[in-house]
């Protein structure tokens, strides 16, 4: 009688899982609407449908619930026009910045702003509803005092005796973006609203830059200049 009962329960059990695993398959259908219009109809059994759904579903399906940039509820671009207490989201604007002869920190405290959305009467700390920034003659910075020899960037690997460091002259040479990714970020609300505001940020060596169409558009903005240091 007991062998039964246990027969009887791993019955259960098998049928609670497959149960699962139908309910599961069939949102997935509802959820992905190209699935539904192919010509691949659900059987009574859609397990048998899981190799289709794998080799059908794009690469950038979110498999698990973390939170992504596009579905972040703080970005800006999902909270145009939206009233927020007594203020509205503004949209973002595009500004262009030409960093030749800038000094590095003056100029990061003006491009956070912006990056911020402090510049706008509608800021608001917990959203993203700064504007794009896109910064170029990055090479060309300038640092006072003798700061281009004397200053370091210093990290570890992670392993004995991995104390790296390098100057701010050799980073010129070679990565000259880096200098003021550095700059920005370390000036930036360490939250999570960093990253979203990070991806705003576009930095280029020299003058080139393929934004051409954002700056000469309808999203230009009036930005604001940042003089230019004089020995």
């Amino acid at each position: 009688m007991s062998f039964n009962t246990k027969t009887t329960s791993t019955k259960q059990n098998n049928v609670v899982i497959q149960d699962n695993n139908n309910n599961m398959l069939r949102s997935l259908l509802r959820f992905r609407t190209p699935l539904l219009q192919s010509s691949h109809s659900l059987s009574s059994s859609p397990l048998s449908t899981l190799p289709y759904l794998i080799s059908h579903l794009p690469h950038r399906f979110p498999l698990s619930h973390s939170r992504t940039y596009a579905t972040n509820k703080a970005a800006g671009q999902l909270n145009v026009g939206r009233i927020i207490g007594n203020r509205t989201v503004a949209p973002e604007k595009w500004h262009h910045i030409d960093a030749k002869g800038k000094v590095v920190g003056r100029l990061a405290t003006e491009i956070v702003a912006l990056l911020t959305g402090k510049h706008k009467p509608t800021y608001l700390p917990n959203i993203d509803s700064g504007d794009h920034v896109v910064i170029t003659n990055a090479r060309h910075i300038v640092f006072t005092g003798s700061k281009v020899t004397d200053k370091y960037y210093r990290w570890h690997t992670g392993y004995p005796g991995g104390l790296k460091k390098k100057s701010v002259r050799e980073y010129l040479e070679t990565q000259p973006n880096t200098v003021l990714v550095n700059a920005i970020n370390g000036m930036l609300p360490k939250n999570r609203l960093r990253k979203m505001r990070m991806r705003k940020c576009r930095i280029f060596a020299d003058e080139e830059h393929p934004h051409a169409a954002q700056l000469g558009g309808k999203l230009a903005a009036n930005t604001p200049s940042v003089p230019t240091y004089t020995k």
